[in-house]
C-alpha cells in the first residue's frame, strides 16, 4: 500500500476550490475476497478516472468490506455514486454519509488512496479526540460514527451483518 498521507494534512485538507464539494461516506461488501495485487489494480484504475471528474477520496478495504469515501464536484459525485449503485462488484451498500456543499476537500491530493484499516481507525480516533477537545476538522459531522463502527468489537459485527444480508 501507498504510505498514508500526515493525519494533519488528511484532516484539514487546505486546497482552494473553485465549486463546492459533495462528500459521500459509504461501505459495501466485495462478493469475493480480494488479494494485495487485485485491490492495487483496482484502486489504480479508479484513481485515473476519478482524476477527469475531479474525485479525490480515500478507500479502506478489510474482511471483505469496502469504506470508500468521494469527493468532488457535486454532479460528479452523483454520477459516481449512481455508477457504484449499480456495481457488481459490491453488495449491501450503506451510505454512511453524504455531505453537500462543502468548503474543503478531505482527500484533496488523493485520486484514490489505498488506506489500511489501522491507518483510517488511527486517523478516524484522532480526529474524534480532536472534536471532542473542540477542534475542527472538516469532516467532524461523521467522525463520531466513524469512530464506533472502526473500533474492532463493532467492525466485526457490522462485518458479519453485511455478510447475512447479503
Amino acid at each position: 500500500m501507498n504510505s498514508p498521507m500526515p493525519a494533519e494534512k488528511f484532516l484539514r485538507g487546505d486546497a482552494d476550490q473553485d465549486f463546492d464539494i459533495d462528500q459521500i461516506l459509504y461501505c459495501s461488501l466485495s462478493p469475493h475476497p480480494m488479494d494485495e495485487d487485485g485491490l492495487q489494480a483496482f484502486t489504480t484504475g479508479f484513481a485515473c478516472l476519478n482524476r477527469m471528474d475531479h474525485i479525490t477520496g480515500l478507500l479502506m478495504y478489510s474482511d471483505q468490506v469496502f469504506v470508500q469515501m468521494i469527493e468532488g464536484p457535486p454532479q460528479a459525485v452523483h454520477d459516481l455514486w449512481s455508477r457504484i449503485l449499480r456495481d457488481s462488484r459490491h453488495f449491501g451498500i450503506v451510505q454512511l454519509y453524504h455531505y453537500r456543499e462543502l468548503e474543503r476537500r478531505t482527500c484533496e491530493a488523493w485520486d484514490m488512496q489505498l488506506v489500511s484499516f489501522e491507518t483510517l481507525q488511527s486517523i478516524v480516533h484522532k480526529a474524534y479526540e480532536e472534536v471532542r477537545q473542540g477542534q475542527h476538522t472538516v469532516w467532524a459531522k461523521a467522525i463520531e460514527r466513524m469512530d464506533f463502527l472502526l473500533t474492532t468489537a463493532h467492525w466485526d459485527r457490522f462485518v458479519q451483518e453485511l455478510k447475512q444480508n447479503r
